[in-house]
């Protein structure tokens, strides 16, 4: 009797569709991941969560300089940069000087709640986009912005 092995089966290579069906079923998981550690650290629902993350992004985007802005984009979630693409607020102007209580305006404006609420909203999109960069893009991120806004961005101790 001859010695007969039994070569595994290949699969064929997958096609250009099939990748972009993984490929899109693993950015939706990444963000609704994000979405719902945000969810979480915040105590708010989904689509509070997503609100405020564009929100809150937009309004930190306005405030910095240069690229650092696109630097912090790139390592966030596909589907959340595509909500930040669409922000038109800011797209294509030069940055804006404003402190603390105009960006807890613009958060509260953008969510139709007060400016005493959203405080707790900002402190959970900056803990939740902490944990999608590294700690040498939030210490850039961090660095342009002012004091009153830096205090927003770090950890507590």
């Amino acid at each position: 009797m001859a010695d007969e092995t039994m070569e595994p089966t290949r699969r064929p290579p997958p096609t250009p569709e099939r990748r972009q069906q993984r490929h899109e079923s693993r950015t939706g998981s990444t963000y609704k991941k994000f979405l719902h550690d945000l969810a979480a650290v915040g105590n708010m629902d989904m689509e509070l969560a997503e609100c405020a993350a564009v929100s809150v992004l937009c309004a930190f985007e306005r405030r910095v300089y240069g690229e650092e802005a696109k630097d912090l984009e790139a390592q966030l979630p596909v589907k959340l940069r595509e909500l930040l693409t669409s922000c038109a607020v800011h797209e294509g102007k030069p940055s804006e000087k404003f402190g603390r209580q105009e960006l807890l305006q613009m958060v509260a404006d953008d969510l139709k709640k007060e400016p005493s609420e959203v405080e707790p909203i900002i402190r959970a999109v900056t803990l939740a986009v902490r944990d999608q960069i590294t700690e040498g893009e939030a210490e850039d991120f961090v660095n342009m912005l002012p004091g009153d806004l830096k205090e927003l961005w770090t950890l507590p101790s």
